[in-house]
Formats: structure tokens, sequence, C-alpha cells
């Protein structure tokens, strides 16, 4: 069968992505969580604005587009569960080297037919090229072609709100003040210290994270404990690192739909090749004035791989007290005593 080439749409036409709203989408409490419909927002947004980038591109190096500010978004109405929610895009201004883009949702009730304006959100993008790689490489913005369907009138607008949103933007004291702050708190910990590696995850605990009678499912409970894990041990050795073994996890306490789980991983002890991270978590109900418990300990032993996926050295621990010594030498000793079994069930 030949494949049928359809020509690229112009840059000015607006776009629509619909889909169902699923019982994963919804929050604690029924409706559509405002964190799902911000990224249909945002997947509509970036789709229309790499289009447009792309539809009249002179130097026919393939662009992608990255947000770069998102403003004026409004929730005028909640969305539920078996909705159709409908997203609709368009680019509406165009600067040298960014695009507005202004989008418009819509949940249409497929049982009634009523239809309901739910939000309404405006987006800046910048065009960089395709083959951005790795985070640490610099991004260039790149040119953006002009949208050439606007009125003058529509162009003023868009020139005042271009300005507007480049004037919010002058935020480099701030950030210089906020980079020197964190700066600060990163020197107070040595590098490869327990506290320097130290990982909290706070997370609300959603319908989609629990069983029929509303309490948090254990394997989603887990996910978080082993990604806290991960976290902690790739901030120790600065390199990959994967879950080789788990201690057994004593569940203290049920935690429930709504709650905020707060679950804390840091570095208690390494070996030449491994690590071993002790996890705690807590949950804290919202809704009620009970205070925060703890519900789960564990821990996990990580080891660090190289490019071809092969056991790599371990930066040695860095201990400056007490508990952090004691906690050292009491996971020295269950180490060596299970290398001793392992090596004894090997001659066996």
């Amino acid at each position: 069968m030949t494949a049928i080439s359809q020509p690229i749409l112009p840059s000015s036409t607006p776009i629509e992505t619909s889909r169902m709203m699923l019982p994963d989408d919804t929050n604690s409490m029924g409706n559509v969580h405002g964190g799902t419909i911000l990224k249909l927002i945002e997947q509509a947004g970036y789709i229309v604005a790499t289009r447009h980038c792309n539809s009249n591109n002179k130097s026919r190096v393939p662009l992608t587009t990255i947000l770069a500010r998102v403003e004026n978004t409004d929730f005028h109405k909640p969305m539920y569960v078996g909705e159709i929610g409908q997203v609709q895009a368009a680019v509406t201004y165009t600067s040298p080297h960014s695009i507005e883009v202004t989008v418009d949702v819509w949940a249409e009730n497929t049982l009634t037919g009523v239809r309901r304006h739910t939000n309404s959100a405006r987006l800046w993008y910048v065009a960089v090229t395709s083959d951005i790689g790795l985070y640490e490489k610099p991004l260039k913005p790149m040119p953006v072609p002009q949208l050439s369907t606007l009125s003058k009138e529509e162009f003023e607008a868009g020139r005042r709100r271009y300005e507007m949103q480049k004037e919010a933007r002058k935020t480099k004291m701030l950030n210089d003040k906020l980079r020197d702050t964190l700066n600060t708190q990163s020197d107070m910990h040595d590098l490869h210290s327990v506290p320097a590696s130290q990982t909290t995850l706070t997370n609300v605990v959603l319908p989609s994270d629990c069983a029929t009678s509303g309490h948090m499912l254990g394997g989603a409970l887990m996910k978080m404990m082993d990604s806290a894990a991960g976290i902690c041990s790739i901030r120790h050795c600065r390199t990959p690192a994967v879950t080789i073994s788990l201690e057994a996890i004593n569940f203290i306490s049920p935690i429930f739909n709504g709650d905020l789980v707060f679950v804390t991983a840091e570095i208690i002890f390494t070996s030449a090749k491994s690590m071993t991270i002790e996890v705690h978590v807590e949950a804290e109900g919202l809704r009620s004035e009970s205070p925060r418990r703890v519900t789960n300990h564990a821990l996990f032993t990580f080891v660090s791989i190289d490019e071809n996926g092969k056991a790599r050295d371990v930066p040695k621990l860095k201990l400056s007290n007490q508990e952090e010594e004691n906690k050292f030498e009491e996971m020295k000793r269950i180490y060596e005593a299970r290398k001793k079994e392992r090596m004894r069930t090997t001659k066996d």
C-alpha cells in the first residue's frame, strides 16, 4: 500500500484534542484533578505551537517548542468522570522568538448533551531545535515564523500582552537571591554525607492509589518508597543506581484517600559497591484533626551501575555524629553477616 503524504496544516489552524475522563483522573473529592486538566492544556498548546514553527520553517531544521510561561489559567467549572474533555488551542500572537497560545477547555456530558466551558488559559512557548539532547546542553531560542493572519488591532493587542508577560518575567534579582540561598544551604552539608542526599517526597493520596475500601494500596506506597530511596542513592553517588534488595516492610497504620503522605529516605551505610537506604513513611489526615502518624519503615539496598550495567564503586559515606555512626555500625554487622551467609551457601 502506498503511503499518502498529507500537507502540513496552516499555522493559523486551531486544533482540538478530546478524551473521556476516567476514574484515574479524579482527585480525592471525586471531580477531575486540576493537574490532569493542566496536562491536557499544555499538550494541546505544545502541538499547535510546534506545528506553527514547522509549517513555515524556512531553515528546514526541525523545531520543537518548550513551555516558557503559563498565565491566566482559570478554572470556571468542574469536570467529572465520564465526561468528554475537549481542549481547543490556537496560536494568537508571535514575537520574533516566542509564541502565544490561547486554550479553552469544554466538558461534554454525552448522556445529556450538555456542554460547559470549564477552563481557559494563555501559554507562551519558545522554539528550539528538536535535538535538544541532554539537559546539560544550553538551549538557544530559534526564530519563530510570524503569524500573518492577525488584523492590526489583534496584532497590537497581542504585542501589549507580550510586553506585559516579558516585564513579569524579569525576576533575575529574585532568582539570584534564591540561588544564593540554595547554594548556602547546600554548602552546609559535605558531599557524600547523610544530609547531602536525604530526600523527602510529599504527595496527596488519590482514588487511583486506593482499593475500593478507600485505603491506599501497598503497591502504590511501595513505588513511592522505592522512588525516594532511588533518588537518595543517585544523589549520593551521582550515577545511575538500581534496587537490588528490600527488607521486610511493616505496615503500621493504614493510609486513606485524601491523606498527605511523607516519604523520607536517607543513606545509612555504604559498602564498596552498595548503599543501604532507610525509608520512613508518615501520613497526615488533611480533613481531620488527627496528628501526623508513622505508617511504614523499610531498608532498601541499591548499587551504582556504569554505562554497561555493571556495579561500580560507591563513594564512602561521611559520618558526622554518634547516631549516624551507630546506624552505620549496626548495618555493617548485618551486611557482613549476610555476606558470610552468601559465601557459605555458594560453597554448599
